[in-house]
């Protein structure tokens, strides 16, 4: 009863959020579209995307494009925010970093393409004024991997991505993966601090499996591209156990090789949510896991904190298959090929 009462009115208020979500057929309408024009003059008809273009010259890189799309989560995340009480705003202060990784992250996307122009922050500057300590000045004037880093010396970051100038050839990936293990390690324990018992023990299963399956996708690429020692790989992995037993995770880091890696995943919680369990397609069975998580999460605990979390991740989603539908109308797929990317 306690999480009905304290749950009825943010989750009514976020069932009617999610009634406004793209459906699957309006993306394929899309999908089927020729041109980014055509798009966005579609994405006009909902309220949430209809002024973000309303003066926007839509002929710009995907970085410009990731950086737009922001802007409806920070406002669906504030309208959230001001519905919530005092144990949901605990979590969502928490909950936050991880936008200030997805600036980050696309940060690194541009640098990685190696797009000429200067990183163009201001598009987060008035969500992240009132919150943030990162200095979107200082980092938008990055012109290389090294100099970002360097220039996030002194916030909370730093340390997560410095430690990758040990890794030869870490790619976009891995700097994306560190961030995500490290908002893992601060989200579990900030939150086992200040959340209530209930809540705590409902979003630790949620979380606890998506940090096991980030975990994974770690130790395969250490092992297979970086050749990396356990000593090694253990300093990046979050030291979590909840459906990978710790002598199970312990065999699987001390692996000798890909192929016995691969035999103890099978043998693990995770293999049966999978038919065929291939670790070399580890981040499209992370892709997926997850999703099965959050739908079963959602079903079991209507009225928690994982109300909340759901519906962010299903709007992070959907801005993340519209970046990659404009994507693909952009260069001409076609209907059949941007289908696949979206699915």
């Amino acid at each position: 009863m306690r999480g009905l009462f304290a749950y009825s009115a943010v989750t009514t208020k976020l069932r009617a959020m999610e009634g406004k979500l793209i459906k699957k057929q309006e993306y394929e309408e899309m999908a089927a579209m020729g041109s980014v024009t055509e798009v966005v003059e579609y994405l006009k008809r909902y309220p949430s995307y209809r002024k973000l273009f309303s003066e926007e010259e839509f002929d710009i890189h995907r970085g410009k494009v990731e950086a737009l799309f922001q802007r409806v989560i920070y406002a669906d995340f504030t309208k959230i925010y001001a519905f919530s009480g005092i144990e949901q705003r605990k979590f969502l202060d928490i909950y936050y970093i991880k936008y200030e990784i997805a600036v980050l992250k696309n940060c690194l996307r541009m640098l990685f393409n190696q797009y000429e122009a200067s990183l163009d922050l201001a598009e987060f500057q008035a969500f992240f004024e009132k919150r943030s300590e990162l200095d979107v000045a200082r980092l938008g004037s990055s012109k290389t991997i090294p100099e970002f880093v360097e220039n996030l010396k002194g916030s909370i970051f730093y340390s997560a991505l410095k430690r990758l100038e040990r890794t030869p050839d870490a790619t976009l990936f891995d700097y994306e993966n560190a961030l995500n293990l490290f908002y893992m390690r601060r989200m579990w324990k900030a939150f086992e601090k200040v959340m209530k018992k209930r809540d705590w023990q409902i979003i630790s299963e949620v979380y606890g499996s998506e940090i096991e399956l980030l975990n994974l996708q770690w130790i395969y690429r250490a092992k297979k591209y970086y050749h990396m020692t356990p000593a090694d790989i253990y300093a990046f992995i979050v030291p979590i156990h909840v459906k990978i037993p710790k002598e199970l995770f312990k065999k699987i880091v001390e692996s000798e090789t890909i192929e016995e890696m691969e035999e103890l995943v099978k043998t693990c919680y995770y293999a049966r949510f999978r038919e065929g369990l291939d670790t070399s397609s580890i981040e499209t069975m992370y892709e997926e896991l997850i999703k099965k998580i959050h739908d079963t999460s959602g079903r079991k605990y209507p009225y928690s904190i994982v109300c909340i979390e759901n519906y962010l991740y299903k709007k992070t989603k959907e801005v993340d298959r519209l970046t990659t539908l404009i994507e693909c109308v952009r260069y001409g797929l076609g209907f059949e090929e941007t289908k696949k990317y979206i699915a």
